[in-house]
Formats: C-alpha cells, structure tokens, sequence
C-alpha cells in the first residue's frame, strides 16, 4: 500500500512539474507576444509621429526621414526657406515640377548634412553631392559626383577655399587648369593681405612675387584710401587701378 501510494505521490509530482513547466512556457509565450505588440506599437507610432511631422512641413519631404531629420527641417529658418520653394514647384507643371520637386528635396539633404539621401535623387543627385561637398567642406563628397566637369568644379573650390584659409599657396597646385589655379593663387594673396607672403619661397620659384605685392599692396591701399600706397604697386595694370579706386573712394 505504502508503494502504491509513493508512486501515486510521485506521479502527481512529476504531472505538477510538468503542468508548472508547462504554465512557464506559456507565460513566456504570451510574455514575448506583449513584446512584440508593444515593439510593432512603438514603431507605428514613431512612424506616425513622423508622418504626421512631414504633413506638418507641406513640402514634398525625402523618404524615410527620422524623427530628428524632420525636426531638423521644421525649424523656423529652415521650413521657411522649403516652403517658399514649395510654393515655387507647386506654380509649376510637367517636367518643370519634376525637376523643381528635385531641387526642393536636394535642398532638404543640405539642411540634414547627409550624403547617403542624394542617392534618393534622380536629376539633381550629382548637384546634391556638389552641394553638401561645398557646404561641409569635404572634398571626399565630390569623388561621389559623377559629372566629370562639375566633380573638378567641386574639388577645384574647396582646395581654393582651404588654400585661402591655411594661406597655403600649395595646395593650389591640385588644381589642374593653369586659369583656376592663378585664380586659387591670386585669391590667397587678396586673402591673406600680407607682402611678407611675397618673399616665400613658393612666390619666388614661380616668379609671382611682383604679382604677389600687387595684390597685397593694392588691398592695403583701399583698405587705408591711400594713394601713396598705390605707387608702391609694382605692376602698371594693378597701379592704376588702385589710383582710380582710391580717388572714387
């Protein structure tokens, strides 16, 4: 009797374990579908959250945007300068609109800074690298342009624009086109201001330092409306101008 009942006992036992393990796989079960509503939940509603911002711009918006990004374009400066070029695309028609609709959306990956939405852009997307190239100051965005005349226009202006600010008439000479590279040269010397350039090395290898003083000295003069100055000027072209500016001033 005590082995009937032992055994009994433990069957019970192993059916209430096995009932309770049973309960935990269901409890886990439903405790994963919870999760998983609430997660789809979330993600609607973010999706949501984002739509209804996007309504919110009345401008035609770039796909898959974040919260972020889109309240990035809602500020106030920024929305005011989409929704006039909106109001632009929507007096349009045809491929006009198409095309304006482009340029609104390459507008918006300016604002956000990023290259990876130009690849949402059809016409435009070669302009939308150029753009944000400029804009960040990275000539690795310009290697992203396919167009070979406007991907040299983008490189040529930012070594232009960091020889100007490091005062470094090297870096001129990644420019290809000798009329580019006098301007990228030129522009150093106006920039800078100071004759003390002209007596680098650099000027005097390439037999720029009587251009080099010209310029210098030219910004010197209208910058003190002194004619004195003017007569320093060793080039005639850059001397007479310099007379006629200061006398107008």
């Amino acid at each position: 009797m005590d082995i009937i009942e032992k055994e009994s006992q433990q069957e019970n036992e192993n059916q209430y374990l096995s009932n309770k393990s049973k309960n935990k796989i269901i409890l886990l079960i439903f405790v994963l579908v919870i999760i998983v509503a609430i997660v789809i939940l979330v993600m609607y509603t973010k999706k949501k959250i984002v739509q209804d911002k996007i309504d919110n711009l009345q401008v035609e918006a770039l796909d898959d945007l974040t919260e972020k990004e889109v309240d990035i374009l809602s500020e106030l400066s920024k929305l005011e300068v989409l929704k006039n070029k909106q109001d632009d695309c929507d007096n349009k028609s045809g491929e006009e609109k198409e095309e304006c609709l482009e340029m609104l959306k390459s507008l918006q990956v300016t604002f956000l800074e990023d290259e990876e939405l130009c690849e949402q852009l059809d016409s435009q997307k070669d302009q939308c690298f150029k753009n944000l190239a400029i804009n960040k100051k990275d000539i690795n965005i310009c290697q992203r342009v396919e167009d070979e005349s406007l991907q040299q226009f983008c490189t040529n202006f930012i070594y232009q624009y960091q020889a100007q600010i490091d005062g470094n008439l090297e870096l001129c000479d990644n420019i290809q086109e000798n009329f580019q590279k006098e301007i990228c040269i030129e522009s150093v010397f106006e920039y800078v201001g100071s004759v003390e350039m002209c007596d680098s090395e650099y000027v005097i290898n390439n037999d720029l330092v009587d251009k080099c003083k010209s310029i210098t000295l030219f910004k010197k003069a209208i910058l003190r409306n002194d004619s004195n100055v003017c007569n320093q000027i060793p080039l005639e072209e850059y001397r007479e101008e310099c007379f006629q500016s200061v006398l107008e001033e």
